[in-house]
């Protein structure tokens, strides 16, 4: 099964293991995934619609 995430962004695309995911903060207007070592993703969630916006959130909280 796979034990992480897939990030794409405009130039780049990483495979974030599950492992390496400290917390995850998911709010109105943004989700934010922290990653050991003081790094970590912004997503607006303005760029989630309906379906795709639940789907993620789903699929983040299994990586929890």
């Amino acid at each position: 099964g796979e034990n992480g995430n897939k990030v794409i962004g405009e130039n780049f695309t990483e495979m974030i293991p599950k492992e390496i995911i400290s917390d995850i903060g998911i709010y109105d207007d943004m989700i934010l995934i922290f990653l050991i070592g003081y790094r970590g993703y912004f997503i607006p969630t303005r760029y989630l619609t309906g379906e795709n916006k639940e789907q993620f959130i789903n699929k983040l909280m299994t990586l929890k």
